[in-house]
């Protein structure tokens, strides 16, 4: 469970991420046996392509929104990287994961943080633990119904929509032992090509009276720092850096 950090915090879940069709971008997938589960990697293979799919639809909505085309925003989607999370129950993870005493800090599954991608597409099943920074307050984002999708924007698409749309600090909160129930959701974090160049567009740029709120960086460079900041000891990185 410690396999997995944010911002170099240690993260108490443990997670299965693939990549079927963007090896290339992250490396060969090591798939389980499939004598012992039989066309796991099939099926994977095909929701990458689906949740994909729906990524670049939602995304085209959001461009059409700003007043640009779907396009605009839709083909900057490159390889990304869907994943499988469980978060156990608490107590099960011995002493790292026991429920803290009187005084001492909350545990997280997923400490509090942004995305940094263009946006990530949740699914938490029937057990919730998500929640959303409002203000100064933590909301938990409820499970509504089955199969119903969460969508977290990334920082890129606050900037490339100039903060129209914001990316919201989020976080997993453990779930406790005398809940009893541990906590799984499959989702899809959606990068855009490493080679593009993320900028407020030019029609959300001319709606605001200040123009550009951000300057131009290229997205391969701000992932990767990003990278080294959760699982390295890189200084973290944020949009911040670039606005005007």
């Amino acid at each position: 469970y410690e396999s997995d950090s944010t911002g170099s915090r240690i993260d108490q879940r443990e997670g299965f991420n693939f990549c079927a069709a963007s090896a290339e971008a992250f490396g060969p997938t090591r798939w389980p046996d499939s004598a012992e589960l039989p066309r796991f990697q099939e099926v994977m293979a095909e929701y990458e392509t689906v949740m994909v799919d729906l990524a670049r639809r939602l995304l085209g909505g959001i461009a059409l929104s700003i007043g640009t085309k779907p396009s605009a925003l839709a083909d900057l989607v490159g390889p990304s990287l869907p994943g499988l999370l469980h978060y156990p129950v608490a107590a099960s993870m011995g002493a790292l994961g026991d429920a803290p005493e009187e005084g001492e800090p909350e545990q997280f599954g997923t400490h509090a943080h942004v995305d940094a991608n263009l946006l990530t597409i949740v699914n938490q099943h029937d057990i919730g633990g998500l929640e959303v920074r409002w203000g100064d307050e933590w909301v938990g984002v409820e499970v509504t119904e089955e199969n119903a999708f969460v969508v977290n924007l990334g920082a890129m698409v606050q900037v490339l929509s100039n903060d129209e749309y914001r990316a919201p600090e989020h976080r997993v909160r453990c779930t406790r032992a005398e809940d009893g129930q541990s906590r799984n959701s499959s989702l899809l974090f959606c990068f855009p090509h490493a080679d593009v160049s993320i900028a407020p567009l030019p029609l959300a740029a001319a709606r605001s009276e200040t123009g550009a709120h951000f300057r131009e960086f290229n997205a391969g460079e701000f992932m990767h720092r990003k990278y080294l900041a959760d699982f390295g000891d890189a200084q973290d990185i944020s949009i911040d850096e670039f606005r005007v």
